[in-house]
């Protein structure tokens, strides 16, 4: 495989998925769930999440800067999004990173959130 070819491969994102790629959303609220023009790079409608993407760095969620996060299937889907405000991202998800304001930033585009217990987010 030539450069050009690799280059092609992850121009919609490196794919992953969740158990690779552990990420935490801590919702900021009701504009989740907005459908977007953008689809994923397997072609699939994907929606706005309004929130702030995190990781768990030992054992403690810290926020990721400069990383923007969408979904597959909508957030408000089978959980009470204003009672739910931590979600982990689950199955399959493209990372994609870009230059703004001379800085490097990261989309995310996950298959779906589910809400999350941080006791065991923490002891995984």
């Amino acid at each position: 495989m030539n450069i050009n070819d690799m280059l092609t491969d992850f121009s919609g994102g490196i794919p992953t998925n969740a158990r690779e790629f552990p990420i935490l959303v801590k919702l900021d609220g009701a504009n989740s769930g907005n459908e977007r023009e953008k689809t994923s790079p397997d072609g699939r409608k994907t929606y706005s999440v309004a929130g702030t993407v995190m990781s768990v760095r030992d054992g403690e969620p810290m926020a990721m800067k400069n990383c923007f996060i969408n979904t597959i299937e909508p957030v408000t889907a089978g959980f009470d999004l204003f009672a739910t405000t931590l979600l982990r991202a689950e199955g399959k998800i493209w990372v994609k990173a870009f230059e703004s304001n001379g800085r490097v930033s990261y989309s995310i585009t996950a298959e779906k959130l589910v809400p999350v217990n941080l006791s065991q987010e923490k002891a995984a």
